[in-house]
């Protein structure tokens, strides 16, 4: 849900600031910032994010890192 927010609403937001000419505060800026980030690098974010799954399923499986990730689930707390 963020994502989709960062990548199809900021920019159209951003271009009603950029048409206003004004000085956005800090903390809007940088949501503007990550925005650009997604959308021009989302190839490179899906690809380190399927690494990153690939890495979570070995790491569970591995006989040896095994009780690591019990360890790890373990602890997580559930609201």
């Amino acid at each position: 849900m963020i994502i989709v927010f960062m990548v199809f609403v900021i920019p159209k937001i951003t271009d009603m600031y950029k048409d206003a000419k004004v000085n956005l505060p800090s903390l809007t800026q940088n949501v503007i910032s990550i925005s650009d980030f997604l959308q021009k690098n989302y190839i490179v974010l899906i690809c380190f994010l399927l690494l990153f799954i690939f890495l979570v399923s070995v790491f569970k499986k591995h006989k040896k890192t095994k009780i690591y990730w019990d360890k790890f689930v373990l602890t997580i707390p559930l609201f």
